[in-house]
């Protein structure tokens, strides 16, 4: 079951569900957590590089996901969603 309420700003670009992936945060429609783009980026590769590796995640999700950490949204939430 999702666990990131439809009405959050999250639910348009990630999914958090106990059955995939061990519960970890993912890009919407894929497997691929949001970790990996942030271990991208603080190992000095690009947007570009990350979409290139993972061609399930759109430019849109990146720069949403992106967004929403710039504004402190994805922590508060993820905190929320585990308590």
């Amino acid at each position: 079951m999702e666990q990131i309420p439809k009405n959050s700003p999250l639910s348009k670009y990630i999914s958090v569900h106990p059955g995939r992936m061990s519960g970890a945060p993912v890009f919407k429609g894929t497997r691929v957590p949001i970790v990996v783009l942030f271990d991208n980026l603080r190992n000095g590769r690009d947007i570009e590089f990350f979409l290139d590796q993972y061609p399930g995640v759109t430019r849109r999700q990146v720069l949403g996901v992106l967004d929403l950490a710039a504004r402190g949204v994805v922590g508060a939430a993820f905190v929320r969603t585990a308590a």
